[in-house]
């Protein structure tokens, strides 16, 4: 309970935040519908908003998996939070946990991170789109050398 709490808190924080461009209203929509309501509350990880222009874009993790991962969900909304697309799982990872993500968006770009950590590996991950996030492309796996692989 307490961790869903934290994505309440976070997401109507974050929206405060923001508030130069959106309304009380965007806040009651992005407290609702933007991020679902987990079957088990104790695995809700807190939500990250990123905005460009109307465009509203959240991330977040969800533990609601048979294989008991975290996996990183997105949403996006092209009219100031009014209504959001469906969820996307951008991670799709059933063998390691999706944590510590970040969101940046810009014009019609929008890039999602985040680390993706199994029983022996640890690796930074990045996922682009350039269409207000309706599609990405493939995951980009980022070497601790430098290199993208």
């Amino acid at each position: 309970m307490k961790q869903y709490l934290a994505v309440c808190g976070i997401a109507i924080i974050a929206v405060a935040m923001i508030g130069t461009t959106t309304t009380t209203t965007t806040m009651t929509y992005l407290a609702t519908y933007a991020v679902e309501k987990p079957s088990k509350p104790s695995k809700a990880v807190p939500a990250v908003i990123a905005t460009s222009d109307e465009n509203v874009y959240v991330v977040w993790g969800n533990n609601d998996t048979t294989e008991n991962n975290t996996e990183v969900m997105f949403r996006a909304s092209n009219d100031g939070g009014q209504s959001y697309a469906d969820k996307i799982n951008l991670s799709n990872s059933s063998s390691s946990n999706s944590t510590d993500f970040a969101i940046e968006a810009t014009d019609n770009n929008v890039i999602v991170s985040w680390w993706e950590t199994n029983s022996s590996n640890t690796e930074p991950i990045i996922i682009f789109s350039n269409d207000h996030g309706t599609t990405f492309g493939p995951i980009l796996r980022l070497a601790s050398n430098g290199t993208m692989g």
